[in-house]
């Protein structure tokens, strides 16, 4: 499966030296023109993706922390921009398949964050129970949530 970015960062903005200058011309042009400097390009990608959907949009998550790993979720709201609002340090989003994930590194460790949108409200606490309990399948996710994948080849013109 190809991995298509959708924003990545790192530590240091764009092409800078120790003292902060800038020692080349910013190289990367999205769809609205913006310069590729961290928070230039997450704000241009803010505005690609400022879609309304129809339902909310879940954000599965496999959370590190300094003494191991716990299972958890966030329920957000309906605009596709929203799966930039979970970042820490260091940034990875992109779409693999049909799916959106992130992986978010942190001083103690890295979340990974799986984006779906919920297909119904109803029923979806047993979603919400599985995941909290640890026994999420990829049968629960297809049953209560759909894939975030079309509406980002429709916005960036990508091929599946």
């Amino acid at each position: 499966m190809t991995k298509h970015i959708i924003f990545q960062n790192n530590e240091n903005c764009c092409f800078e030296d120790e003292d902060g200058n800038k020692t080349e011309e910013c190289v990367y042009l999205g769809p609205k023109g913006c310069c590729s400097c961290d928070e230039i390009a997450l704000e241009c990608r803010r505005l690609d993706l400022d879609k309304t959907l129809e339902n909310k949009i879940v954000c599965i998550a496999d959370l590190g922390f300094w003494n191991g790993r716990v299972p958890g979720y966030r329920i957000m709201g309906n605009n596709l921009n929203e799966i930039l609002s979970n970042l820490e340090d260091i940034n990875e989003i992109y779409l693999e398949g049909d799916d959106v994930f992130a992986n978010c590194h942190h001083h103690d460790n890295v979340n990974h964050l799986r984006y779906r949108e919920i297909k119904t409200y109803v029923g979806a606490h047993g979603l919400y129970s599985r995941i909290v309990d640890g026994r999420l399948t990829e049968e629960d996710i297809e049953l209560y949530t759909r894939p975030l994948g079309h509406y980002i080849r429709e916005i960036y013109g990508l091929k599946e």
